[in-house]
C-alpha cells in the first residue's frame, strides 16, 4: 500500500500543527508545497519556521488530506487520481476532475451531475467521503477510500494457487452479490455496477475484495438504455439487457476469458485481450480441470440465464469439491442463507469441506459453530478438523481437553484410516490402554492398519491382543521364509 513519505516524525508532526492552524475552512482550500514554490510557516508550538514538504487539501466534512506530492494513481477520461492520507494514517484516492469540458463537435458539456451521482453512490456504499468543488467551481474533488491493488495488477504480481484463485473468485462474486442486494448501502438501495472489469476490482492487504469506480452505476432494476461499459466485458447486445444480467456477464468474463469470444463489436481472441493488459482469474486448464466450463463460458456473447447467487453457490461448492446434485439442490433452496453461513464460517476461521458440508446438511449448525468457535479452532490446530471429531465435540464440548491431551493417538487413528466414531470413542474412554497395546504392536513391527483394527475390534479381550501378535508374527515368519526361498512348515 502506498504511503506518504516524511523526512522524519518531527517534520510530520510540525506540518500537521501548521496545517491545522493555517488551512482555510472552505472545502477545496489547499496549502503547502506546489512544484518549486517554497512557503514557510511558523509552528504554533515551537515558534520555529516550518517548510511544508507536502500539499494539503480541506475536505467537505472538515477532514484534512495530505497529498503525496501529486503522485498519480491513475487517470480517467477527464480526471486525475492521486493518493492522499489523513492524520490518522488512512489512505485515500483523490480524484480531481473538471466540472465542464468541450468535446469535439459538441458544445460545452457539464460533467458535474454525473460526478456527483458517482460520488453519492460511493458515499452510500461507505466507500467515499462527500465530493466538493474548488472555490471557483471549475474542479470537482472526489475522495475515495484507498482499497488496495487492482485485480489485474494483483494477478500479475502474485503467483496464486488453485485454492487461492477459487477463494478470490468467491469473494469477487460476493462483492457483486452484495452490491445487487443492497447489503452495504446505507439506503439499502440495490445497485448495478455496469463497468465490472479487473481494473475496477481491488484486493487489499488482508485479501479482501472491493469494487471501485461507480461512474456508470445505476439502480439495479430495469434494462440498459444506452451503450456503456468496457466492450470486452459486454455481451453482443447490451442495450435493452437487464442491468443485473450485464453485471453477471461481466463477472463471468473476469473469471474466465474464452479463447475466442464475441463482443458488441465482433469477435476477440484471448491473446489480443492479453496484449491490451486484460487478464482473467482462471485459465483454460484450470477451467477444464475443475469442471467450470458450463458455468463460466461466454464465448457466444449471449447473456447467460444464471443469477449471481447461483454462480456464487456453485463456486463455493466447486471450491470444496462438494458440487453434487443433492448438495446443489439443498443450497439453492436457501441460497442467501447458505452464502451468509459460508461468510460466517470464513470469518470464524472454520472454512473447510467438513464445515461447509455441515451448513449444507443443517443450516442451523452455524449457531453452534459460533458458540464453540474457540474449541473448534483448537480442534483445527490439533489437526482434528474432520467431520467426525467436529460432531463429537459439538455433542460434548468438554472433550476438547482430551483431544488436546491425547492428540498423538487421534492423529494416529487418522493416519491409519481408523477415525471412525467407534474407534475414537474407545480411545477417549481408554487412551492409555490404546497407547500401551499399540506399543506392543510397534515393538514387533506390526503397527499396520489391519492389525490396529483387529486390536480395536477385540479391545475387551486381553488374549485377543496375544492372538493378533502371534498370528501376525507367524504370517511375517512365513513371508520371510518365502522371500529367502526356504521351505516353510505350516
Amino acid at each position: 500500500m502506498p504511503r506518504v513519505v516524511w523526512k522524519n516524525k518531527e517534520q510530520e508532526a510540525a506540518e500537521w500543527r501548521v496545517v491545522r492552524r493555517y488551512l482555510g475552512e472552505y472545502a477545496g482550500t489547499q496549502l503547502g508545497s506546489n512544484h518549486n514554490d517554497k512557503i514557510t510557516f511558523i509552528d504554533p508550538l515551537t515558534k520555529k519556521q516550518v517548510y511544508l514538504t507536502h500539499r494539503y487539501l480541506r475536505g467537505a466534512d472538515g477532514e484534512i488530506f495530505v497529498k503525496s506530492n501529486g503522485k498519480a494513481l491513475g487517470a480517467g477520461t477527464f480526471g486525475k487520481v492521486t493518493f492522499g492520507q489523513t492524520e490518522n494514517g488512512q489512505m485515500w484516492a483523490i480524484k480531481k476532475s473538471p466540472t465542464t469540458v468541450i468535446l469535439p463537435e459538441k458544445d460545452k458539456v457539464n460533467l458535474l451531475p454525473s460526478l456527483l451521482k458517482e460520488s453519492d453512490i460511493a458515499v452510500d456504499l461507505s466507500k467515499a467521503r462527500r465530493s466538493f468543488q474548488g472555490k471557483d467551481g471549475s474542479k470537482c474533488y472526489q475522495i475515495y477510500q484507498f482499497l488496495g491493488t487492482p485485480l489485474d495488477k494483483h494477478l500479475s504480481e502474485n503467483t496464486l494457487g488453485e485454492e487461492q484463485r477459487f477463494d478470490l473468485a468467491i469473494k469477487i462474486a460476493q462483492a457483486v452479490y452484495h452490491l445487487h442486494v443492497g447489503s452495504y448501502a446505507r439506503s439499502k438501495t440495490s445497485y448495478a455496477h455496469l463497468d465490472l472489469k479487473p481494473a475496477n476490482i481491488c484486493v487489499d492487504d488482508q485479501g479482501q475484495v472491493h469494487l471501485i469506480d461507480y461512474g456508470f452505476s445505476e439502480n439495479l432494476t430495469g434494462t440498459l438504455s444506452r451503450l456503456k461499459g468496457t466492450l470486452i466485458f459486454l455481451p453482443q447486445q447490451p442495450v435493452g439487457t437487464s442491468k443485473e444480467v450485464l453485471d453477471v456477464f461481466a463477472l463471468l468474463r473476469i473469471l474466465y476469458l474464452p479463447e475466442l469470444f464475441r463482443t458488441p463489436k465482433g469477435c476477440v481472441t484471448r491473446a489480443d485481450s492479453h496484449k491490451e493488459g486484460v487478464v482473467s482469474l482462471f485459465n483454460y486448464d484450470f477451467v477444464e480441470k475443475n469442471n467450470l466450463t458450463l458455468l463460466l463460458d461466454t464465448s457466444n456473447g449471449r447473456d447467460k440465464d444464471k443469477s449471481i447467487i447461483f454462480i456464487l453457490c456453485n463456486l463455493i461448492l466447486l471450491r470444496w469439491n462438494l458440487a453434487v446434485d443433492s448438495n446443489l439442490k439443498k443450497v439453492l433452496k436457501r441460497s442467501r442463507q447458505f452464502n451468509e453461513n459460508y461468510e460466517c464460517l470464513v470469518a470464524l476461521g472454520l472454512s473447510s469441506a467438513e464445515y461447509v458440508q455441515q451448513i449444507i446438511t443443517n443450516p442451523d449448525s452455524i449457531e453452534r459453530f459460533k458458540q464453540e468457535q474457540s474449541n473448534l479452532l483448537k480442534l483445527n490446530q490439533l489437526g482434528l478438523g474432520q467431520a467426525v471429531y467436529i460432531n463429537i465435540l459439538l455433542a460434548s464440548p468438554n472433550l476438547i481437553d482430551q483431544f488436546e491431551q491425547y492428540q498423538g493417538q487421534f492423529l494416529r487413528l487418522n493416519q491409519l484410516g481408523l477415525n471412525q466414531i467407534a474407534y475414537i470413542q474407545q480411545v477417549l474412554e481408554r487412551p492409555e490402554q490404546f497407547d500401551k497395546n499399540y506399543c506392543y504392536l510397534k515393538c514387533f513391527d506390526l503397527d499396520r492398519a489391519e492389525n490396529v483394527k483387529k486390536m480395536l475390534d477385540c479391545s475387551e479381550s486381553r488374549s485377543a491382543l496375544v492372538e493378533i501378535l502371534l498370528e501376525a508374527a507367524l504370517d511375517k515368519a512365513i513371508e520371510d521364509c518365502r522371500q529367502r526361498g526356504a521351505p516353510s512348515v505350516i
